[in-house]
């Protein structure tokens, strides 16, 4: 197993192996940041590059809910609570 993957990360059902550099996507999509003004509740969504068990490139999707400007920031997000999506990326 490449040793650049050594976050386990269970989602249903599923055991993947995570790089444990989670980023923010940056995407637009409704109710983003974008979205927003300033003391609003937007939705923060970030990846993390993993493998699943048969070595496919995938992210783990997380969304994290925030208020703009007041991001507790990424130590303070329940990471195993709030995947919401796996993508197969290659």
């Amino acid at each position: 197993m490449n040793t650049k993957y050594t976050n386990k990360i269970e989602f249903n059902g599923q055991t993947y192996m995570g790089d444990g550099e989670a980023f923010a996507t940056g995407r637009i999509f409704p109710g983003c940041f974008n979205d927003v003004e300033n003391g609003e509740e937007y939705t923060n969504e970030w990846a993390e590059d993993a493998i699943d068990k048969d070595g496919n490139n995938v992210q783990i999707i997380y969304h994290f809910e925030d208020v703009k400007g007041e991001e507790p920031g990424p130590d303070t997000y329940d990471w195993e609570s709030n995947i919401v999506n796996v993508k197969i990326i290659g």
